[in-house]
């Protein structure tokens, strides 16, 4: 009996094989961003209403023509308070990102960068900061 089930199963595997549609073939896109700079250090907590002079330096790789390399500022509910972007070209390289803000009432912010290729937007391969937030 456990034969005959174990049959059914490869049958009905080897079956779709031929009747199912290919799979997509994968994305060679490679798009990789790293922050190698914070300032201020990510190690001190910020507090709320604090003036913050944010740097943020990144390296990026990119194996598409072109894209573009972005930056969020998010508080603890992950809603974006900074989003600004560059634009990059193919191969290797480096972007900073400069913003000032005023810390909001919250119990963390997140820093993120991430590149993405020209007519995408999303990407899996984010560098992430995050500040612990004092004083609420």
């Amino acid at each position: 009996m456990r034969r005959i089930f174990v049959l059914i199963i490869l049958t009905s595997l080897l079956g779709c094989h031929s009747q199912c549609p290919p799979a997509p073939a994968p994305d060679p896109t490679v798009a990789l961003a790293l922050i190698y700079q914070i300032s201020p250090n990510n190690n001190q907590p910020l507090r709320v209403g604090q003036q913050v002079d944010l740097t943020v330096s990144a390296t990026y790789a990119l194996s598409s023509d072109s894209g573009t390399l972005a930056l969020y500022v998010e508080d603890a509910n992950y809603k974006a308070f900074i989003k600004d972007y560059m634009k990059i070209g193919k191969g290797s390289g480096n972007g900073t990102f400069g913003h000032k803000f005023t810390v909001p009432n919250t119990s963390e912010v997140h820093v993120y960068v991430a590149a993405y290729p020209s007519g995408r937007e999303s990407t899996n391969t984010v560098a992430r900061r995050d500040f612990r937030v004092v004083g609420r």
